[in-house]
């Protein structure tokens, strides 16, 4: 019976609720409005959580824009930067994926690295599927001490020290913020 939908397998555990007799469509207007409450009391409750993690994301890639701007000298377009995240963050669920969002140690790295086209992003993306699928179940025997100490190193390569001086002249305001954060 299933076949005869659109859809052939499952849908994604999140659109399960959707599902009623393993049919699309609604017999009465009652079973449609029953079906909008069903809906309703599901999604109404992710919103704030939803919310959130557009916003985070959305800030999150606009900083790691501002950023990559800040090293190639360019200026990037923040509301094809967010229209992109977006669409993107709409499909990735269909699919099972989760949200996205740009990553201020990925533009850095792959600056520093010498990459300057988007090409990077799809080389660096399949270098980590090779790598999760090949090496995996490698990682078991890594200590946590030297993962600990290999992302300490990564962070404190990221921080640009030379500009610590420049925070420090600047109001009280704007160093308290830095400290805080």
């Amino acid at each position: 019976v299933r076949e005869q939908v659109c859809f052939k397998g499952d849908l994604p555990a999140f659109f399960e609720f959707l599902k009623t007799d393993d049919q699309f469509y609604f017999k009465t207007s009652e079973e449609a409005l029953q079906a909008y409450r069903d809906v309703q009391k599901k999604i109404v409750p992710l919103l704030p959580a939803a919310l959130t993690v557009a916003l985070l994301s959305a800030v999150e890639s606009l900083l790691s824009a501002v950023v990559a701007d800040s090293m190639t000298g360019d200026r990037h377009n923040s509301s094809a930067e967010l229209m992109a995240q977006g669409v993107a963050n709409l499909m990735a669920p269909l699919v099972g994926g989760i949200p996205v969002t740009g990553a201020i140690a990925r533009t850095a790295t792959n600056f520093r690295s010498g990459a300057r086209s988007p090409v990077a992003g799809l080389v660096h993306a399949a270098t980590l599927l090779v790598i999760v699928l090949v090496f995996a179940p490698l990682a078991t025997f890594v200590p946590l001490a030297t993962l600990a100490a290999v992302l300490f190193v990564v962070a404190y390569n990221m921080g640009e020290w030379r500009e610590i001086g420049g925070i420090w002249r600047l109001d009280w305001a704007d160093r308290s913020v830095w400290l805080i954060t």
